[in-house]
Order: C-alpha cells, then sequence, then structure tokens
C-alpha cells in the first residue's frame, strides 16, 4: 500500500503531483486549499477515482483556513494584526475577492460544509499486512499543541489550527495520540516537513530541509509525520512493503518550487 500525503495547497494545483507520482493507492489531502479552483479540482479527483476501477481512494480534510473561510472574520483577524499594513490590506483585499467567489459557489459551499463535519479519519495503515500495528490519525493541526486563536480555544475545533512548535508541544500531542490508542499521526498545518518520534519516553524531533528524506515507521513507537507545505512543492510519500525492509517507509519529497 502506498500513500501519498499533501497538505496546505493554498491554490497549487495537484497535477504537478500527480504527474510525477502515479504509484499510490490513497491520496490523503489535509487541508488548506486556498482557492475554489482547488476545492474543485479535489472533488474531481474523488469522483475519478471513485468511477475508475484503479482502486485509488481520496481522503480530503478541512484545514484551519476552512474554517476560517466559513467564519469570514477569523482571517481578517489574524492577518489584520500581523506584519506590514500594507501586506495586511493585499491579504485582507485577497481573502474577500476569495471570499465572494466562495459565496457565489453553491457546490464549493456544499463541499467545504462536508469537510468541516468531519476534522480527522483514524485508519490502519495496510490493515492486510500488520492488522492493526500502524494505527494512524490523518488531521490538519493535531490533539494538542499551541497557536490557537482565542475564538477556538478548548473547543474541538482547535485540532485544526494546533501546530508543534515545541517539545512540549509533541510530549502533549503524544500524551493525546497514547490516551486515544494512536501511534502514527500523519498532519499538515506546520510548513516544515517533520518527524517526531516518542520510544521509552524519549522523543526525537527531526525536521528535513534537504529533499528526498526518509523515515521509517516504528510499531513499538509513538510518531508524527509533518508533511509540509505543499504550495512549496512538499509532499509525503508512505510504502508499506518497500523492497528490503519489513517496515513501512515514509518519504519525503519536494516537487519544484513555483515561482
Amino acid at each position: 500500500m502506498n500513500i501519498l500525503a499533501v497538505s496546505d495547497l493554498h491554490g497549487r494545483s495537484l497535477s504537478d503531483l500527480l504527474h510525477r507520482e502515479t504509484k499510490f493507492d490513497l491520496l490523503a489531502i489535509l487541508g488548506d486549499y486556498d482557492k475554489v479552483t482547488s476545492m474543485h479540482q479535489v472533488m474531481r479527483y474523488d469522483r475519478k477515482y471513485k468511477l475508475s476501477s484503479s482502486g485509488k481512494k481520496v481522503i480530503a480534510l478541512p484545514g484551519n483556513h476552512e474554517r476560517a473561510l466559513v467564519d469570514n472574520v477569523v482571517i481578517r483577524m489574524i492577518q489584520g494584526n500581523m506584519g506590514d499594513p500594507n501586506v495586511r490590506a493585499r491579504n485582507i483585499a485577497e481573502f474577500d475577492r476569495f471570499y465572494e467567489r466562495f459565496q457565489s459557489d453553491s457546490s464549493a459551499k456544499e463541499y467545504v460544509g462536508s469537510l468541516l463535519s468531519k476534522h480527522s479519519v483514524r485508519m490502519n495503515i495496510d490493515e492486510p499486512r500488520f492488522s492493526d500495528a500502524y494505527r494512524a490519525l490523518l488531521i490538519h493541526g493535531a490533539l494538542d499543541g499551541s497557536s490557537v486563536p482565542d475564538r477556538y480555544s478548548g473547543a474541538r475545533q482547535a485540532e485544526l489550527w494546533y501546530r508543534l512548535e515545541t517539545p512540549e508541544d509533541h510530549e502533549n500531542n503524544f500524551k493525546r495520540m497514547e490516551q486515544q490508542r494512536i501511534n502514527v499521526m500523519i498532519r499538515g498545518h506546520d510548513g516544515i516537513p517533520e518527524f517526531a518520534v516518542k520510544k521509552n519516553e524519549d522523543i526525537n524531533i527531526t525536521s528535513f530541509t534537504n529533499f528526498p528524506a526518509e523515515a521509517f515507521l516504528d510499531p513499538s513507537a509513538l510518531q508524527t509525520i509533518t508533511v509540509g507545505t505543499y504550495k512549496h512543492g512538499c509532499y509525503v510519500l508512505i510504502e508499506t512493503n518497500p523492497p528490503g525492509y519489513r517496515n513501512p517507509i515514509v518519504r519525503f519529497e519536494r516537487l519544484p518550487r513555483l515561482i
């Protein structure tokens, strides 16, 4: 089984990826679409694979940007308090145009509403091969962490906003994973690809800036896979039956950056 995972599209076309990676069984899209065209593209791929005999599946999830889009005022509030005033003004104007187009597109609104009805998906990775050895959660943010706006603090929707910025964030998230019997989290939101492992109370966090890079899943450990920002070309391919290895391999890859 091959799992192709992307997050934080921010308007970048998935065709860049799917022209390069064709051997996958599951395409996991972990939120932050940021363009109506991106939403329609995901819908098209979902329909395409459902109607084909390829066996490919799509799991699409919302990000914090979809939550903010539906609530409207949140992006204004966050972006309006950050950075240079001219940059803020451009960000707000861009969001206003996006929001107007989104509001006028009934199928995009319905689709985002359906995404927001479920923030995460649980699955056993390659269950026929490994049974429940790899109990995975697919999510945009995390189960615990930091940098949640006051509006969502304490709410289940905070899971769309949690960042894993410090060792303490990772420790708190691993505790929540353990409580829910999850030992693999595949997530987005944070821009830099990362592989974090907790085993025997030790936590090791590896960030990747050179590609390709790889890591191996361990059924006796807790691990988080942060796939990075797809707009910058980052994605992950998990192979559950790599030649010469018993454990699944996590490949961190990057497409050319957009100019």
